[in-house]
């Protein structure tokens, strides 16, 4: 797979450069479960897990890979999982604020350059709902 068609550049190259060494591959998260992430990396489309260090030194849990985000993982043919050992700088980040705690960020997506706002014409139509979605973006 071409990282450089999944938006690989030199800002992320140089943050690995800068903090990684170049025994780990990177990767970009596309789709993110309960603690189980998917990489589109040089290698195909493969399984991740965060390491325990990584868990514990994250202050929040914003600082956790989300979609979008480049991550430094090291992986082995026949593992069944990546494992995650860092996150790259982000260039922009779409949050939120959780439901029902204290300021605390939900990261919805990074790294993001274009967004696309589609609603359906049905009887669930909202302009208000649009708006929101227009400021968010």
């Amino acid at each position: 797979m071409n990282l450089e068609r999944l938006g690989w550049s030199d800002f992320f190259a140089e943050d690995y450069q800068q903090r990684f060494s170049n025994e780990w591959n990177v990767g970009r998260v596309i789709g993110q479960g309960k603690n189980i992430y998917k990489l589109a990396t040089r290698l195909g489309e493969i399984n991740g897990k965060a390491t325990g260090k990584l868990l514990f030194e994250t202050a929040a849990s914003a600082q956790l890979p989300a979609v979008g985000d480049w991550v430094v993982f090291g992986y082995k043919n026949g593992d069944q999982f990546a494992v995650i050992h860092g996150v790259l700088e982000r260039k922009s980040v779409f949050s939120r604020k959780v439901i029902g705690k204290n300021m605390e960020e939900q990261i919805i997506a990074s790294n993001i350059d274009t967004v696309f706002l589609v609603s359906a014409l049905n009887n669930d139509f909202n302009i208000r709902r649009i708006e929101r979605y227009v400021t968010l973006a």
